[in-house]
């Protein structure tokens, strides 16, 4: 199977049951706990969870001057330098980091969709519980599980991020 296609087919056998409304913090460390269920392939009516927190610290401005060094290999330098006119001009850059910090991975008998109502009842309420909750199709996914849910939680966080550093001046106002 054609790569791009089974990456394609995977992402779309991983769901979030559950997100946080917690976004990305702009000056501090932001802890996103989560749950992860994934059926464990060689077992039936097995379940993998895997519990734990990615930490990502406060995002860092991308400089114009990083942007042409580290983004544009193959340009010269006046296009370079066309780069970082634009960027200073228009462009918002944030790096995001992270690091995953898994707690305990546990197997469970069951049907995937019983542990995950399970694991819903044990977290309480979704407006009280700040942990997530994201299903596999097949726990030898659960990295790129986890990937996909703190990338759209980083995308969400964003023009906020942008936003109270532009309230701060570490951005120029768009107008």
């Amino acid at each position: 199977m054609d790569p791009q296609k089974k990456m394609q087919e995977a992402l779309k056998s991983i769901s979030v049951v559950r997100h946080m409304r917690q976004t990305v913090y702009t000056f501090s460390t932001t802890r996103v706990p989560y749950h992860l269920a994934g059926v464990v392939m060689d077992a039936v009516d097995r379940v993998e969870i895997r519990s734990g927190r990615v930490t990502s610290e406060r995002p860092r401005i991308l400089t114009p001057a990083q942007l042409g060094q580290d983004f544009f290999e193959g340009f010269g330098d006046l296009e370079r330098e066309q780069a970082e006119a634009l960027f200073r001009a228009y462009g918002r850059g944030l790096e995001y980091r992270y690091r995953n910090e898994t707690d305990n991975i546990r197997v469970v008998p069951g049907p995937i969709g019983a542990v995950i109502e399970r694991l819903k009842k044990e977290a309480g309420p979704q407006e009280s519980s700040r942990a997530a909750i994201i299903r596999c199709e097949d726990s030898g996914l659960w990295g790129l599980g986890l990937v996909k849910y703190i990338l759209d939680v980083t995308v969400r966080s964003f023009a906020g991020n942008v936003t109270e550093l532009e309230e701060r001046g570490f951005f120029p106002r768009r107008g």
